[in-house]
């Protein structure tokens, strides 16, 4: 019956479908309806139906599944041609990786509060030339101080100042009965210009404690001329 109903038996879904093609192809096999042909009964004809609709159902699970299987295929393909990410490792952190931290954020702070202070000093601090003539007795004395204090006979000598209208120094001097401090190191000329010179000027006594005997051979002369000079050497 199947092959009277030619290839397309499949799409027959009714059984007036499958009666009408039956006798359509028996006419056109045989010119015309053979006599005492077999009729197809609806039984008949619906188990021609299930048997399209069974194999309609597979012809569509099959084309799913080849579908299926050409994506595969094609993702396998494109996989093939794109090479794999690449894989950044990230080290993991040593136990010590915060203390080392937190040791550098103590010193970074320690350095910037110790800068500062270095700063707030500097600015605080006056200039050099901004001390002279000004603070406290222990300072150095001003051009017009200087001029004040001029040498005179009697005076303790000090040394020599700078003139403001001669280019010749003038003598300094100190008109006072406490003590004067003196310190230099070796060889800066203590004994020939202070020590020297006041033994000649000094009009009155003088105790020297001369190891060299420097003082005493070049002042001796000068000494006996002002008061009786001894030289007592143990």
């Amino acid at each position: 019956m199947k092959s009277c109903l030619g290839p397309d038996y499949a799409v027959l879904l009714s059984c007036e479908a499958v009666q009408r093609a039956y006798e359509q192809n028996l006419k056109a096999a045989y010119n015309g309806l053979p006599p005492g042909y077999l009729r197809v009964t609806c039984p008949q004809a619906e188990a021609i139906v299930n048997l399209a609709t069974a194999q309609i159902e597979e012809r569509r699970q099959a084309a799913v599944a080849e579908r299926e299987a050409e994506e595969r295929r094609r993702a396998e393909r494109l996989a093939a041609r794109t090479p794999p990410p690449p894989v950044t490792s990230v080290p993991a952190p040593s136990p010590g990786a915060s203390g080392g931290w937190g040791a550098l954020i103590l010193i970074a702070l320690v350095v910037i509060g110790a800068l500062a202070i270095v700063a707030a000093l500097a600015r605080k601090a006056p200039a050099k030339k901004d001390l002279i003539g000004r603070g406290g007795s222990a300072r150095f004395a001003n051009l017009a101080e200087l001029q004040a204090a001029a040498w005179m006979p009697g005076h303790f000598f000090l040394g020599l100042a700078p003139a403001e209208s001669s280019p010749r120094p003038f003598r300094v001097g100190h008109d006072d009965d406490r003590h004067v401090f003196l310190v230099a190191q070796t060889g800066a000329g203590k004994g020939t210009s202070i020590i020297i010179n006041n033994l000649i000027e000094w009009p009155g006594s003088a105790f020297v404690i001369d190891p060299k005997g420097e003082n005493a051979m070049v002042t001796a002369m000068r000494r006996g001329h002002l008061a009786d000079a001894r030289d007592a050497s143990p």
